[in-house]
């Protein structure tokens, strides 16, 4: 994999027969503009199946979000692809675009997609869920939404927008704002066990304990294809 950290670098790049790049742009205040130039270029991909954007605290808000996925739409043939947004604003309409463009990727297999501290609120966890599902193929998904007004009715929501996603089989979540407790915690894990398609399963989460928790994680562990269960607290 090619790895760029300037973006004035991208321009240098022959994209013709370009098959994968990381793009590292982390801190480099490049805003909803250099996400425009960015798109543009990512438009031209059209070969392009493993793309990584690292463009944490970019200061980009909507339209930037709008900008990228677009790009990324254009680009056609992604399957592959980790988008790391964290500590930017996309709040209800950056999600709103960003989901709605990742429905329209047909060739997105896998997605590693960091959203950590973005003021996306509940009505902006609820877009995700809405339009989760509808991503196509997607099978592999790895997943950051700390810090974004986690609270147990989201976490069930989320895992009922996974539930019905007719592909995904491994899923990596973080969703540890929310803090669990024994009953709480009981309707979680109720709900994860209703996602039988997956096969491997991590997730973040905070908790307080209780005596039944080896009992949840029991029960997550009898899911028909469930192979690999991990969790962090």
């Amino acid at each position: 994999m090619i790895t760029i950290y300037n973006l004035n670098k991208i321009k240098e790049i022959d994209t013709s027969q370009l098959k994968s790049i990381g793009i590292e742009l982390k801190f480099k205040e490049i805003g909803d503009k250099g996400c425009n130039e960015l798109a543009q270029w990512l438009g031209n991909c059209e070969v392009l199946t493993d793309l990584k954007l690292q463009l944490k605290d970019n200061q980009i808000e909507a339209e930037g979000f709008n900008f990228l996925i677009q790009g990324i739409k254009k680009a056609g043939n992604i399957n592959n692809l980790q988008f790391l947004l964290a500590d930017n604003y996309a709040k209800i309409k950056g999600t709103q675009y960003l989901f709605q463009g990742l429905a329209e990727c047909n060739n997105l297999i896998s997605l590693k997609l960091d959203l950590g501290s973005n003021s996306i609120k509940t009505n902006g966890l609820q877009v995700i869920y809405q339009y989760l599902t509808q991503i196509p193929n997607l099978k592999y998904l790895q997943m950051n939404l700390e810090n974004n007004d986690m609270n147990l009715n989201s976490a069930l929501s989320l895992f009922e927008a996974i539930k019905n996603c007719k592909n995904i089989s491994s899923l990596d979540l973080n969703i540890s704002e929310g803090t669990f407790n024994t009953q709480n915690y009981q309707s979680l894990c109720q709900k994860i066990k209703e996602c039988q398609r997956i096969n491997t399963l991590a997730l973040q989460v905070q908790y307080k304990f209780y005596k039944g928790m080896s009992k949840c994680k029991a029960s997550i562990y009898k899911m028909k294809r469930l192979v690999k269960f991990q969790v962090y607290y």
